[in-house]
């Protein structure tokens, strides 16, 4: 089965669920092979390059037949919910940051709310997504109410 070049920006997940961004795909210079430039979005964030075909299997594993293979290219859903993510976190206030979090509330999974938390150096307190959304935004807005307006000398 031929599969698409990845594409600059596409999240994939490997065989252990772990996620990448595809960074480039470039083609090496002395054998005019496709390689694939991408980096882990766990750890130390290390970016790798391997031979396209290479990041195949990584991807997929070794399967022998393509009715095995796990689709590994990030839903739709997913993917937005990474993009408002990357917005929360370019976002320079906390009106902003919690505009942001309202808007993405159907697009957030315990992922997307773990990473932002960790973001904000605020620390979760275990339950459903639900109330970690919740306790992410109350923690946002509290120190928006209490921090947002005050002086710096």
């Amino acid at each position: 089965m031929e599969r698409q070049i990845p594409q600059p920006g596409q999240f994939y997940r490997d065989m252990d669920d772990r996620l990448h961004q595809i960074v480039a795909v470039a083609i090496h210079t002395e054998t005019e092979e496709r390689m694939v430039v991408y980096q882990a979005l766990y750890g130390a964030f290390s970016i790798y390059v391997c031979p396209l075909s290479l990041f195949w299997e990584k991807i997929e594993g070794e399967h022998t037949g393509s009715e095995e293979r796990k689709e590994s290219v990030i839903s739709d859903p997913e993917a937005q919910g990474n993009a408002w993510m990357m917005e929360f976190l370019d976002a320079r206030t906390d009106r902003e940051r919690l505009s942001v979090l309202d808007a993405m509330k159907d697009c957030c999974n315990e992922r997307i709310v773990q990473t932002l938390a960790i973001s904000q150096d605020i620390s979760l307190s275990d339950g459903d997504l639900e109330q970690q959304f919740q306790e992410l935004r109350k923690c946002i807005a509290v120190r928006m109410k209490y921090e947002g307006g005050r002086l710096r000398r």
